[in-house]
């Protein structure tokens, strides 16, 4: 996807002068006490969002979406634990989402709409160009020096955004795999496949009358137990055709 590269960098953070009637002062005095003005403060204003430019072209294609936006919803959707669809539409609903990705006084629909396509095209990129991973380093490096944190000190049972990253490539490695092994035995020994389980083999080939997909839209916290049941079919049909 190409596309001139934008970003939303907040000059200042939200305060009493832009509200305009007390209920938004209100709101607003309870986001300035929650985890949103603390996202705002310490997570989107330190996102290096040069580092994303290389994901899109500088004179081609039609302007993208603000690049810190896309990264704090990244970052947002892993903390709340949301699909991607539940992370647009949140997006679109909430106003602690709109305080915390900088976004108070810009609550029109241009800004707040972010299709389910460009967020998974977002990510894709993200992936194929390792600057997630990239920026994450960055992140840690900066959070690091910030809280005085001793490197020499670390635990190893973090599972927040790498390894949810990298537990969503496996899955779509065993996914590749698994589906064209079946399409192959379906073409090759159509009775040797019929005889796998029904549940076994829709599994890998999603239902288009009732829309079931398996692998469709999940949670991050469910992404592991995908990938569970994936290296037991994997074992299981090794285990039967080797």
């Amino acid at each position: 996807m190409s596309g001139h590269c934008l970003d939303n960098r907040v000059k200042t953070l939200p305060g009493l002068s832009e509200m305009d009637n007390p209920s938004k002062e209100k709101m607003n005095a309870k986001l300035r006490n929650s985890w949103a003005h603390t996202f705002l403060a310490y997570v989107l204003m330190v996102i290096p969002v040069t580092l994303l430019n290389c994901l899109y072209s500088r004179g081609r294609g039609r302007p993208s979406k603000n690049l810190r936006t896309l990264f704090g919803l990244c970052i947002i959707q892993e903390m709340f634990d949301m699909t991607n669809e539940e992370a647009v539409c949140s997006l679109m609903n909430r106003r602690d989402i709109w305080y915390a990705l900088g976004l108070i006084d810009k609550a029109v629909d241009e800004e707040l709409h972010v299709s389910l396509k460009t967020l998974y095209r977002f990510k894709k990129k993200m992936l194929e160009t390792n600057a997630g991973v990239i920026i994450f380093n960055v992140l840690m490096v900066h959070f690091m020096r910030q809280f005085k944190v001793n490197a020499e000190c670390v635990r190893l049972d973090s599972t927040h955004v790498r390894s949810n990253i990298r537990n969503l490539s496996r899955c779509g490695l065993f996914r590749r795999v698994i589906s064209n092994f079946l399409l192959i035995l379906k073409s090759r020994n159509p009775s040797s496949y019929k005889g796998l389980d029904a549940g076994f083999r829709d599994r890998y080939s999603p239902d288009r009358k009732t829309g079931y997909d398996f692998f469709g839209p999940c949670r991050p916290s469910e992404r592991g137990g995908r990938l569970a049941v994936m290296s037991a079919d994997l074992v299981r049909l090794i285990s039967v055709y080797r």
